[in-house]
């Protein structure tokens, strides 16, 4: 298996990499990348993990949902597939940078690493209401960096008793980083997609619930490569006390890898091991 290193001149991908908020998704088409999977890299807490495996559709397209400010770089799962010329078109939809869905037209700027290693700005957009940005060209290979331009006064508000929750995760080494801020249903449960295998701690926010009040946990597992589960699996779950790990109980998803944890508790380090 040969891997092929593609190398684009910097002028080309200045002009090519600008971001297209308002093209009509119909439009989006990426070269050379349809029906590829590739894996999305992040860096969070200062160490690199596979974020999410995703496949593109018959036009080249990659959708990215909870996507956090920061660094990140497109890998093909197959070397074999890279082929000169070849890029992705991408939609993608920004969380800011305590992990909240963005609520409200917010700028955002796009950076790539230089061949010096030098964070060079590639250029600035607005999100729609909703967060969604799209791009009519992401490459393999270049690393990343989106910086949410938010309002650091800007909050999730309190609302008919349903306590706002903090999400602080470790992934494969990383340090502890805010990977998600969203609040509890009317019936006291707290759902999250895409979670990683890997350690995990809540809080809530100040004045909605006291730390001993438990919540429900519903969230959708990835495996150990960041892809979907797509049968059911077991999982074990670990909590820390004292420093000490002890294995709380094995429990096994759905076959879309939906897992429910009851009675989950702030002020607790979880771990979930598949």
């Amino acid at each position: 298996m040969h891997k092929n290193k593609i190398v684009f001149p910097l002028a080309f991908m200045l002009a090519a990499l600008l971001l297209i908020p308002k093209t009509s998704s119909a439009s989006l088409q990426g070269i050379h990348a349809d029906d590829i999977k590739v894996e999305f890299h992040a860096k969070q807490g200062n160490k690199w993990f596979n974020a999410i495996t995703k496949r593109a559709d018959k036009n080249g397209v990659l959708v990215l949902k909870n996507v956090l400010p920061g660094w990140y770089e497109l890998k093909l799962e197959d070397d074999d597939a890279a082929v000169a010329g070849q890029k992705f078109a991408a939609k993608i939809r920004m969380a800011d940078n305590e992990g909240r869905k963005l609520e409200e037209k917010t700028p955002l700027s796009l950076y790539f690493k230089n061949i010096s290693g030098d964070k060079t700005l590639i250029g600035t957009v607005e999100t729609d209401e909703d967060g969604w940005i799209e791009s009519s060209a992401i490459y393999p290979n270049v690393r990343y960096y989106f910086d949410i331009d938010k309002d650091d006064d800007a909050h999730l508000k309190s609302k008919d008793r349903r306590a706002r929750v903090k999400v602080k995760a470790k992934i494969d080494g990383s340090d502890w980083f805010q990977a998600r801020y969203d609040r509890t249903d009317e019936t006291n449960e707290l759902r999250l997609k895409n979670v990683l295998p890997g350690k995990y701690k809540f809080s809530y926010k100040k004045k909605d619930r006291t730390a001993d009040q438990p919540f429900n946990l519903k969230i959708k597992l990835l495996d150990d490569d960041s892809a979907k589960i797509k049968e059911k699996t077991k999982v074990k779950v670990y909590v820390y006390k004292n420093k000490l790990k002890i294995l709380a109980g094995e429990f096994k998803t759905d076959k879309d890898g939906w897992l429910s944890l009851p009675n989950t508790m702030t002020k607790m380090k979880y771990k979930l091991s598949l």
